[in-house]
């Protein structure tokens, strides 16, 4: 099959350029359509993170691979207020950042948090919604 070319990202000064423009037409940072909350980190993830773990209040944990920063966390009871903790792990299961706790709810569905020195592991009991109840996806990113 053959595929389309894909258009490059702006790189340089054409994305400080686009970056300025946005800022001067008042567009805030991205957010998902899709998700019902977002959580970003402001700061890069780090080279050497190998998982991430989530945690989030009344719901539980969460642990991905690291990938490219990005993690889901499907299942959160709608309506619920709820605070949102990660830490990051490198390869040898050593904690290196964590970020949080923050909260977030329907009033409050958006925020940024710095990622910080690494403190106590995060910690969150409870479980996700029950199948066929009205849930939430919360989506979680580390800002580049």
């Amino acid at each position: 099959m053959i595929r389309p070319p894909r258009i490059p990202a702006p790189s340089g000064w054409r994305a400080a350029l686009v970056s300025a423009l946005c800022v001067a037409s008042g567009c805030g940072r991205e957010s998902y359509d899709v998700a019902d909350l977002q959580l970003d980190v402001d700061a890069p993830l780090p080279a050497d993170a190998e998982v991430i773990r989530v945690c989030v209040s009344d719901h539980g944990t969460l642990e991905r691979g690291a990938g490219n920063g990005r993690v889901p966390f499907p299942g959160l009871r709608a309506g619920e207020p709820v605070e949102v903790s990660l830490d990051v792990y490198d390869a040898d299961g050593a904690l290196i950042a964590s970020a949080g706790p923050a909260p977030l709810d329907a009033d409050t569905p958006y925020t940024t948090t710095p990622l910080l020195e690494p403190g106590a592991r995060c910690v969150a009991n409870g479980a996700i919604a029950a199948e066929g109840t009205d849930t939430w996806l919360l989506a979680l990113r580390f800002l580049e």
